[in-house]
């Protein structure tokens, strides 16, 4: 079911996001979303498989997201082009 709304879905920031830290978290190919290999590093050291994982998103633009992650408050930046991810920005807590 997952994939079938993904295809359905409008490729926003946010679904992106979204998208990659599904497939990371279940083990599935996520270069199709990443501009840049170096980005996967970048979702997996958020530890999205890790307990209590939970990321809230505050602000969403055309070209980006901004979301909290729930265990130690630090926000960060994607930034989402042509449906890939091409940046992840650490914004720190209080930016």
């Amino acid at each position: 079911l997952d994939e079938v709304l993904w295809e359905m879905s409008a490729r926003s920031p946010y679904a992106v996001l979204h998208e990659a830290f599904r497939r990371l978290v279940r083990g599935g190919a996520v270069e199709e979303l990443l501009a840049d290999r170096r980005l996967r590093g970048a979702l997996e050291g958020l530890n999205p498989a890790g307990a209590g994982a939970r990321f809230v998103p505050d602000e969403e633009t055309e070209e980006s997201v901004t979301f909290i992650d729930a265990r130690d408050e630090a926000r960060y930046r994607a930034v989402v082009r042509d449906g890939r991810l091409v940046a992840l920005e650490a914004l720190g807590s209080g930016d």
